[in-house]
């Protein structure tokens, strides 16, 4: 009954700090393969250039994804480097005179919550706390 007990709670764990992220990360980076597959193959419309360049970015935000659920280390800082490039590319679209508005500035907000997460010293610590688990689980 114990090793059950410790089991859930190892699972809670590891969902509690990397679902979340690891979401944020997948689905945009599905969504985004589908559509320059889609584009590339001529079942929807759109640049073929920018599908050819969207598609490695696509796929590396699939493997960011899967980089953190496994917790890794270098996922976590691909995070923060992509969630930060986000904050100021908002930023910079505001900066150039695209318009304020409350839509602009949550997205702004939004990225910037993640960069902060993903360089915390704390997410640090859960992030290896999520890898000695999943070793211990073996």
């Amino acid at each position: 009954m114990k090793v059950r007990s410790e089991e859930r709670k190892a699972r809670e764990w590891i969902r509690s700090d990397v679902t979340l992220p690891a979401f944020l990360m997948g689905v945009p980076g599905v969504v985004a393969v589908i559509g320059a597959l889609a584009c590339l193959l001529g079942i929807a419309r759109g640049d073929r250039l920018q599908a050819l360049l969207a598609l490695p970015i696509a796929i590396g935000l699939v493997w960011c994804t899967l980089g953190l659920w496994y917790a890794k280390e270098w996922a976590r800082w691909t995070a923060a480097v992509l969630f930060g490039a986000g904050t100021v590319l908002q930023a910079a679209k505001l900066v150039r005179g695209d318009g304020f508005d409350a839509a602009r500035l949550l997205e702004i907000l939004f990225f910037l919550f993640w960069t902060v997460y993903f360089v915390l010293p704390s997410t640090r610590r859960r992030f290896a706390r999520a890898r000695g688990v999943r070793a211990a689980r073996g």
